[in-house]
């Protein structure tokens, strides 16, 4: 009895050193998901990813206006947000691993310079 208690006080205890592993990234994301992605593909899944979660608060929003407004969140829209979140988490880290940031911007246009610019 005394060792079930301890294993059972001891397992929160210890879970606290895995803090590099998220458990619900680990649950709803498949590893290495986004690796084989260039950052030019990155770059729109990573706005559609957040398309998708737009809509779905948007979705979850208009339940809560009912009164089993929170019971249908709970069922059917809170497993795709948490999917949709941890493929943000991953593409963003995934992003920053491949240095991204210069391809995440846009490209600028070229600035018209000289007489012709000028031209009405």
């Amino acid at each position: 009895m005394g060792r079930i208690v301890w294993a059972l006080l001891l397992g929160p205890a210890l879970a606290g050193c895995a803090t590099n592993v998220d458990v619900a990234d680990t649950l709803f994301v498949q590893p290495g998901k986004f690796d084989l992605l260039r950052c030019q593909d990155l770059v729109p899944r990573a706005a559609s990813v957040a398309a998708r979660e737009r809509e779905l608060m948007s979705l979850m929003e208009r339940a809560n206006q009912d009164a089993a407004g929170p019971l249908v969140n709970a069922m059917v829209y809170a497993a795709d947000l948490e999917q949709v979140r941890a493929d943000q988490r991953l593409i963003q880290k995934t992003m920053r691993e491949k240095n991204c940031d210069a391809a995440a911007k846009p490209p600028q246009a070229p600035q018209p310079n000289g007489p012709a610019a000028r031209r009405p």
